[in-house]
């Protein structure tokens, strides 16, 4: 999944490690001089691809309403 909106170009994946499912988030472009990191990683602790896909969906759409507020405030 990826997405480019303004500034930001992001890009939002699963993935698995030791049968667990993460949600990471990498920042490919500015304003990572603004924001602390360029890649966000967070274990969505299970091993079910089906319920790691919704929780990546929640986790997607979360970032992506404090992005908007983040860059509103800018």
């Amino acid at each position: 999944m990826g997405h480019t909106s303004g500034d930001w170009v992001l890009s939002f994946h699963l993935t698995k490690r030791n049968q667990i499912y993460y949600f990471r988030i990498r920042i490919l472009q500015d304003p990572t001089s603004d924001f602390p990191t360029k890649d966000v990683k967070k274990s969505l602790r299970t091993k079910d691809r089906a319920a790691a896909k919704l929780q990546c969906s929640h986790r997607e759409t979360k970032f992506r309403l404090c992005r908007t507020m983040w860059t509103m405030q800018s």
